[in-house]
């Protein structure tokens, strides 16, 4: 590669269309192989979401984290994969406009995937569909909202049998005098659909508000008749062992079982009209993630504050212990933040398999933070970007394998080349060996480093005309091989 060329190539990626070379493709604009080398090198190099470690890792569970930054400073937005040393492992980038929530990993027809909803948001909701990627990061399945409704980003779960839950939020116009409304206010309705994923079709449709009274809600209606009142907010979806619904009411402080086939509300948890005597230090506000634990227990994340103010309540981890005979919920444990986190929107509370817990601390907080059962930080970590946030955040084991090639870019400064080695998503990657040569067919190895981080640089040796880099696995198993480099030298 021409070090020309690679200056050209950074600088149409950079935007300068009136760099020579810069023309489209179709037209014949960026002809030469090997400027074409250096424009998809350095494209694959592009930004990734920085992330700060704050608390080093001690006894967590294995697996990455996964979060998908949907704003930020300066910084690109999109699904995100890192390790527990804040090094990105694979980054997807969104278009300007569009946003991603809720990135983690599921199951599909068997296999591990990776999941999560993309589309356009305003005022608390959204517009658009889930995705679901394979273990090569290619697009699998799409999935839409039927009946003419668009799914929402609160949930987009996937049940063993092919199906996924989503939500639609649906303005219409309600009698809403008996609330403190108007005779005719703008009333969001929470819809939940059971989709097949396979050809689409509509399995299993609820209505909140056929079921939930308005009067529930801990909110009135707005006295800006422009502005629409969502008395439920509806933000989670879980499939029961019994294969009923669990479902999270955020605006009525409640948690509804509903009868998968017949619709019916089979209990409240919380609220104004809870089913359970509940114990001390057991009610939720504003909550997120409702989950049913193996041996029947139940966690939220208990917001606890709806808007940031002198006297908002402080977020938490909250696990329960509910008997059903008895109608009656007992604390079993609250996880704190130190200092308290005021979480007024989003957050999640995932346990993983070895008992820690790990809590994503949702929209005004940009931090995840893993437990140990005993409530012992383990691990800490923050978008690094001004005004970062993302949904919720997970930790999973994840093994990705890239069809794509892995890419070299080479650098310069005074007295130094450095040829920098990347594949978006190699997760089996532990070193990576630079090859030189005069030519071609005449490289021989260089130096071989240890995996650092979503880039990970290797010295050229002064003379060197050709580079490439192989990925190392296991054993010094080549996983792959890069595309062959002038070094500009």
């Amino acid at each position: 590669m021409r070090s020309a060329a690679l200056v050209t190539a950074l600088a149409c990626l950079a935007g300068a269309a009136t760099v020579s070379g810069c023309g489209n493709a179709a037209e014949g604009g960026i002809a030469d192989a090997a400027e074409q080398q250096a424009t998809a090198a350095l494209r694959t190099a592009a930004p990734v979401p920085a992330v700060r470690v704050t608390t080093p890792s001690r006894g967590t569970a294995p697996g990455y984290l996964f979060m998908a930054p949907k704003r930020g400073q300066g910084a690109p937005t999109g699904p995100l994969i890192f390790d527990n040393d804040g090094q990105a492992v694979w980054f997807k980038a969104m278009p300007a406009g569009v946003r991603a929530y809720d990135f983690r990993v599921q199951r599909y027809q068997g296999k591990p995937v990776l999941t999560w909803w993309q589309g356009r948001t305003q005022s608390g909701f959204g517009k658009g569909v889930g995705v679901i990627y394979d273990d090569h990061y290619r697009q699998i399945a799409t999935v839409r909202a039927g009946n003419g409704l668009q799914a929402d980003f609160h949930e987009f779960v996937l049940s063993p049998r092919g199906t996924a839950y989503v939500l639609s939020f649906v303005e219409g116009r309600r009698d809403a005098r008996r609330w403190g409304g108007t005779r005719n206010d703008r009333v969001m309705d929470n819809v939940i659909q059971e989709i097949d994923v396979a050809t689409g079709k509509v399995l299993f449709q609820w209505r909140g508000l056929d079921h939930v009274s308005p009067g529930e809600a801990y909110t009135r209606p707005p006295i800006d008749p422009r502005k629409h009142w969502d008395p439920l907010h509806l933000n989670s979806i879980n499939e029961l062992p019994d294969g009923n619904l669990l479902v999270s009411s955020r605006d009525t402080h409640t948690t509804l079982k509903i009868n998968r086939r017949t619709g019916r509300i089979m209990w409240r948890m919380g609220g104004k009209r809870s089913d359970f005597r509940m114990g001390k230090g057991t009610r939720t506000a504003w909550q997120h993630d409702a989950q049913r634990r193996p041996n029947g227990d139940y966690t939220w994340l208990d917001n606890r504050s709806v808007r940031p103010s002198r006297d908002a309540g402080h977020a938490r981890g909250l696990q329960v212990r509910v008997s059903e005979r008895a109608k009656r919920v007992t604390l079993v444990r609250s996880w704190w933040h130190d200092p308290p986190e005021i979480s007024t929107s989003q957050a999640n509370m995932q346990t993983l398999p070895n008992g820690n817990k790990l809590i994503g601390w949702g929209g005004s907080q940009p931090n995840l933070t893993e437990y140990g059962p005993r409530g012992s930080v383990r691990f800490e970590a923050r978008l690094a970007a001004p005004g970062s946030d993302s949904y919720r955040a997970y930790r999973f084991p994840w093994t990705g394998r890239p069809l794509d090639e892995p890419t070299i870019a080479v650098t310069h400064a005074p007295g130094r080349t450095v040829a920098r080695a990347r594949w978006n998503g190699a997760t089996e990657v532990v070193r990576w060996r630079l090859l030189t040569g005069a030519r071609d067919g005449d490289l021989t190895e260089a130096a071989t480093v240890r995996r650092a981080g979503m880039d990970t640089a290797l010295a050229v040796p002064a003379g060197a005309q050709r580079a490439a880099v192989e990925a190392l696995g296991d054993g010094d198993v080549v996983l792959g091989r890069s595309a062959t480099v002038n070094t500009g030298s």
